[in-house]
């Protein structure tokens, strides 16, 4: 939780509220410090900012987000990843390794 106090905030994140200094500030970073009149600098955000207004003004239910075939993609690969990864063991190793450790080496 104390990392989260470090990160930076998403782009997107930061355009709803109007914060559009430092979204800049974030692009100029993100681009490996290149100017901030930088064509791709401008095109990203300005990409960024149609998006958004897009969506808001759009805005559709659950059902019709669901119904759309991309998202569709997108929810069927994540809960298919996370599916693979509970049938794989990743969740037991991470619980019953340490507890292993611990009775094999204290006796």
């Amino acid at each position: 939780m104390i990392v989260l106090v470090f990160t930076p905030n998403s782009i997107r994140w930061l355009i709803s509220p109007g914060r559009n200094e430092e979204v800049l500030e974030i692009l100029v970073i993100a681009n490996a410090y290149s100017n901030r009149k930088n064509p791709l600098i401008l095109i990203q955000y300005k990409e960024t900012t149609d998006t958004l207004r897009y969506k808001k003004e759009r805005k559709l239910s659950l059902v019709q987000v669901i119904t759309f075939n991309s998202n569709r993609k997108k929810l069927t690969i994540a809960s298919t990843f996370t599916i693979i990864v509970i049938l794989l063991g990743a969740n037991t190793v991470t619980c019953h390794v340490p507890l292993y450790q611990v009775i094999y080496y204290s006796s």
